[in-house]
């Protein structure tokens, strides 16, 4: 390996650590049939939709239930033609 190819390795390599520990799944929402995990991570309380991470307004259970209860309606309202 060269010189150049080894440093662009670490470099990558750095670029891909975040530094940050895992989220630490601290309880589960339930919207109609699907169930979330809610996570808990440096900047708070988040639910681990299908389509990303929905942030919840204070780190409780119904507060990430309520969270994630309106990102779903918004995204309907997205898919909705009309």
């Amino acid at each position: 390996m060269t010189r150049s190819a080894a440093l662009m390795f670490c470099l990558t390599l750095t670029a891909c650590m975040t530094g940050q520990p895992p989220p630490e799944t601290v309880g589960q929402v339930t919207v109609g049939a699907d169930h979330f995990p809610i996570e808990a991570t440096a900047q708070g309380w988040q639910v681990r939709a299908a389509d990303g991470p929905v942030l919840c307004r204070a780190a409780t259970e119904q507060d990430c239930y309520w969270s994630s209860r309106a990102h779903l309606a918004a995204l309907d309202s997205l898919d909705d033609p009309g």
